[in-house]
């Protein structure tokens, strides 16, 4: 009954009520609700409605509330996943500067002509951590997938 609810209260981009015009009842048209009757069954949806819009409000506020704790779970989440990557960054980094070492110490071993079993340890280290860098790379991949 887009006629009778025009443009009260600014519902419809109104802003002014304008009086309602009812159309006069002929003579074979009975009226059905008195006067007072139809003000009081606008108060009652009046009232429903105001009951609604507060129920809403409320969930919104609760909706509001509860994103706002779901942001700052991630938040959280994206600070340890930043400072467990950085931790492995720099054992990483601690490897890769041992294994420079290592290959430093065995470059001077070869020129030198040292002792072979001391070249098979600095070897056996080697492969050791060479195994260590390859397992933390899989690691970190596995993460990020």
């Amino acid at each position: 009954m887009p006629g009778i609810f025009a443009d009260i209260g600014g519902t419809t981009g109104g802003t002014v009520a304008q009086p309602i015009k009812l159309n006069k009842l002929n003579s074979k048209t009975e009226k059905m609700f008195s006067e007072s009757q139809v003000s009081i069954l606008l108060e009652h949806i009046d009232t429903n409605v105001e009951l609604i819009a507060e129920g809403y409000h409320s969930l919104r506020e609760e909706m509001h509330q509860g994103f706002s704790k779901v942001w700052d779970k991630f938040d959280s989440l994206e600070q340890d996943m930043h400072s467990s990557f950085k931790a492995v960054l720099e054992h990483l980094i601690s490897i890769d500067n041992e294994l420079a070492e290592i290959k430093a110490e065995l470059k001077k071993l070869n020129e030198n002509k040292a002792d072979k079993q001391e070249l098979v340890i600095l070897e056996q280290r080697l492969s050791k951590l060479e195994l260590e860098l390859n397992q933390c790379k899989k690691e970190i991949a596995a993460k990020k997938s």
